[in-house]
């Protein structure tokens, strides 16, 4: 009999996938700990038994075990998260395994589409004197954008090669991750729970950990919001706007260039239109109106397309129904709503999905 071939990263994404602990995992499966240990480890091959009764546990089909792939956090400076310091750890794993399954899934479907080309450069801040400014303003050029606003960031990135995913978080303590592994289109991670305008800061911030960081640096999310705050308000296109700064007109270029009054009032202090004590004013304003969480004058979520695309394509052209498409990416029923019920609600009734899914 054939040895099963167990990839151990598919394992243990399988594993933080569900949220279990090795421990419990062992539990569910009646394995012993030791032996998912080394299992996960690549220390040992894998019984059939003991793959059969792990899959079941997992609710994972057995092939999905086998197929190549790598987690995020084992290729160095890949991953990169937009989130506030209380983000339990736990629910953080439970994120980064969800991006990793996408992320496999998306390399199942390059063997049947074509995904576009990647068009994001890489910019090296030493170069730069570790300047990030300078980077979004080359990116900007890069990209052929026009001075002004980004009238859709999403498309930008889609655009030029990247997938933006929106997908529920159940947590507004994460914005985003992204990882790009080299042979596959880079991926951005989104909070569909956060604004709009803060969606589109978030993306740019991603933008800059993409571009600019191949491994991590003590200063990368310093680097990413800097870039992020020039390339969507350049400082030569802004910077006279900036002063003087009432609330009137903070709500007219928060409409006019899509992001937050607080990135606005950010940006007016760091390029010197305002000084510390109208900083902290307008910020000390902000939180006792309650404008720190939730800000008036709403801004749209940008809507992505690529994955619905790619859905659309297989569905509605090459005629795959959901059990086929659940085989094409080693996944059941129910993972395949969960992680793909905004594109798929664009293409199938939701009654339709809902019975498929009940199933």
């Amino acid at each position: 009999m054939t040895q099963f071939h167990l990839n151990p990263e598919m394992l243990v994404l399988a594993r933080e996938y569900r949220g279990l602990t090795q421990s419990r995992l062992a539990v569910k499966s009646n394995i012993r700990q030791w032996n998912v240990s080394r299992y996960e480890s690549g220390l040992a091959e894998i019984s059939d038994d003991h793959i059969k009764q792990i899959a079941q546990s997992l609710n994972f089909p057995l092939p999905f075990f086998s197929q190549s792939g790598t987690r995020a956090g084992l290729l160095s400076g890949c991953i990169y998260h937009r989130k506030r310091s209380t983000m339990p750890l736990k629910k953080l794993k439970i994120l980064e395994a969800q991006l990793d399954l996408i992320y496999t899934n998306i390399q199942r479907f390059e063997d049947s589409v074509n995904l576009p080309d990647v068009n994001f450069p890489r910019f090296d801040l030493e170069d730069y004197d570790g300047d990030a400014d300078i980077i979004a303003n080359k990116v900007r050029q890069f990209w052929n954008l026009p001075s002004g606003p980004i009238k859709n960031l999403v498309k930008v990135i889609e655009d030029n090669g990247a997938i933006v995913k929106l997908h529920s978080f159940g947590t507004r303590k994460l914005d985003a991750f992204s990882k790009w592994h080299p042979k596959r289109p880079p991926l951005i991670f989104i909070n569909s729970e956060i604004p709009g305008d803060r969606l589109r800061f978030s993306l740019a911030h991603e933008i800059g950990h993409l571009i600019m960081h191949r491994i991590p640096t003590e200063t990368a999310e310093k680097d990413a919001d800097r870039f992020a705050a020039e390339l969507l308000l350049p400082a030569n296109d802004i910077k006279t706007s900036l002063s003087p700064l009432s609330w009137k007109k903070l709500s007219h270029l928060k409409n006019y260039w899509k992001v937050s009054i607080a990135a606005l009032i950010k940006r007016a202090y760091d390029l010197k239109r305002i000084n510390k004590r109208q900083y902290e004013s307008k910020f000390q304003y902000l939180s006792r109106m309650g404008y720190r969480k939730n800000e008036p004058i709403y801004i749209p979520l940008e809507q992505p397309i690529v994955l619905a695309e790619i859905f659309h394509v297989h569905i509605k052209q090459m005629g795959f129904n959901l059990e086929q498409l659940c085989d094409l990416l080693l996944i059941n029923v129910d993972d395949l709503k969960i992680c793909y019920h905004t594109e798929l609600s664009k293409i199938l009734p939701e009654s339709f999905f809902k019975v498929v899914s009940d199933n």
